[in-house]
């Protein structure tokens, strides 16, 4: 009779062992879940930072290419002006 009550008592502390096991498997799981789920959250809170920051950069860009456009043609019609001017000059100084 010993025999069973110590067999049976070594099943208890096998299974008392093991869930104790299971139990800090678990805790680990469920912090590495949350600490990945606190990630990801983190992750794209910056996406949406970075896209904002992205959309902010690509108006600034627009704009920047408008306004060296005009400046662009500003310069191509000063251009023409000083070609006008130089042509004006020379048939100037071939009449006299």
């Amino acid at each position: 009779m010993n025999t069973r009550a110590a067999n049976a008592l070594q099943c208890v502390e096998d299974l008392a062992l093991k869930s104790f096991v299971a139990a800090c498997c678990a805790r680990r799981q469920m912090k590495v879940e949350v600490g990945a789920s606190s990630r990801v959250a983190e992750l794209e809170e910056r996406v949406s930072a970075l896209q904002r920051e992205k959309n902010e950069h690509e108006a600034s860009l627009a704009s920047v290419r408008i306004r060296a456009e005009t400046y662009i043609k500003q310069l191509e019609e000063a251009r023409g002006w000083a070609q006008a001017a130089e042509e004006a000059a020379k048939v100037s100084e071939d009449r006299l």
